[in-house]
């Protein structure tokens, strides 16, 4: 299990450092890429806690808080990002891609609700 969620916090921190590249580059909306700066990095430390079996009980009150507030925030910036794009109309020619898009995000950040949420509250 340990060898799995170290593949996956690879592929995690590859990803968000991406994302996060990305975002910068591009001219997204503010809101966008700050929730991306933010939330994203702290999904990696809430992973990486969990990875380590941190058992300091100040962090894990502290995670109580932190955890829902990742897991909402990117549930939240996710929907809010997918309502504003399937708005313009050149979305409508491209429901698969976006379709792919959805699943592939959901793939790769579920792992890091749970691993987050589960060190918060085990």
């Amino acid at each position: 299990m340990r060898i799995a969620l170290f593949g996956y916090v690879v592929v995690y921190a590859l990803a968000i450092s991406v994302a996060i590249l990305d975002d910068l580059k591009s001219k997204k909306a503010f809101w966008d890429t700050a929730s991306d700066v933010v939330l994203l990095p702290l999904g990696f430390v809430g992973l990486f806690l969990y990875g380590c079996e941190a058992a300091n009980p100040i962090l894990k009150s502290v995670w109580k808080l932190v955890a829902p507030l990742i897991v909402i925030g990117q549930l939240v910036a996710n929907l809010v990002g997918r309502y504003h794009y399937l708005t313009k109309k050149r979305a409508i020619t491209q429901r698969d891609e976006v379709a792919f898009a959805d699943i592939f995000t959901v793939v790769l950040l579920l792992p890091m609700f749970i691993a987050n949420l589960a060190f918060a509250f085990r």
